[in-house]
């Protein structure tokens, strides 16, 4: 599974990689070549990930994946304006963000 696991990541990768730098200058039809084999890749390497790993497992690390960002933007991105809130609820969304944060991430991870 693991094995698997990396070729979907390589095929992704490699897919993401020809889509980001299609060259515009490029003739129509090998740029839609390009495009076409970019979108392949993407879309095989989505399939082999579904296809290898139990539904649950993709579900806990999406889950994991926005709990992290939530966290992460509410410990460093939250406006913070005294005028417009005070101190306390400043504080209380750094805690809160942060223990997103972390548990997004174990989820994640593990």
């Amino acid at each position: 599974m693991l094995a698997l696991t990396i070729a979907a990541a390589i095929l992704i990768a490699l897919g993401v990689y020809l889509l980001y730098f299609l060259d515009r200058e490029l003739e129509e039809n090998k740029m839609y070549l390009v495009l076409f084999i970019g979108l392949t890749l993407v879309a095989l390497g989505i399939y082999i990930i579904f296809a290898a790993m139990p539904v649950e497992l993709i579900k806990m690390k999406v889950l994991g994946l926005s709990m992290a960002i939530a966290g992460f933007w509410l410990t460093f991105k939250f406006p913070g304006a005294t005028e417009m809130q005070g101190e306390g609820f400043s504080l209380m969304g750094i805690i809160l963000g942060l223990i997103l944060l972390v548990v997004g991430l174990v989820l994640f991870i593990f």
